[in-house]
């Protein structure tokens, strides 16, 4: 069976289910008066998915969004450390002198070489020190 982790609290699932409920009634009141206008129909399914969303506790929607805060921030503290950052002691830290070569710039800062490689091709610099 498929388990699902759940990535909303209770307080927000239950906001879910009373307003999807809301939606859903309002919705199916609205269209048993007037059957020729379909757009209640989906408000009617998003009515639903709320409902369900609130009963399993799980958003697609915001675990997507929680996915790519992740790794973008992942992704952010590894160029900050590339690129020196802004605080004074980080910069101490990093030996980003003329004498350092890229893999060892690489290494401190948590990069790939194969990102280096690509930076390398971009701005047309030779491979030096086995990149």
């Amino acid at each position: 069976m498929f388990k699902v982790s759940q990535n909303i609290g209770l307080v927000n699932a239950l906001i879910r289910i009373t307003l999807g409920l809301t939606l859903v009634v309002w919705s199916a009141a609205k269209y048993t008066k007037r059957p020729w206008k379909e757009h209640y129909v989906w408000y009617i399914l998003v009515g639903a998915m709320k409902v369900a969303e609130g009963i399993v506790r799980y958003c697609p929607v915001t675990a997507l969004f929680d996915d790519n805060d992740d790794s973008l921030k992942r992704g952010t503290e590894k160029v900050k450390g590339f690129f020196g950052g802004n605080d004074a002691d980080e910069r101490k830290q990093m030996s980003h002198t003329p004498e350092a070569s890229p893999s060892e710039i690489a290494k401190e800062a948590g990069l790939p070489p194969e990102m280096l490689h690509e930076f390398a091709e971009q701005a047309g610099i030779e491979k030096k020190d086995n990149l």
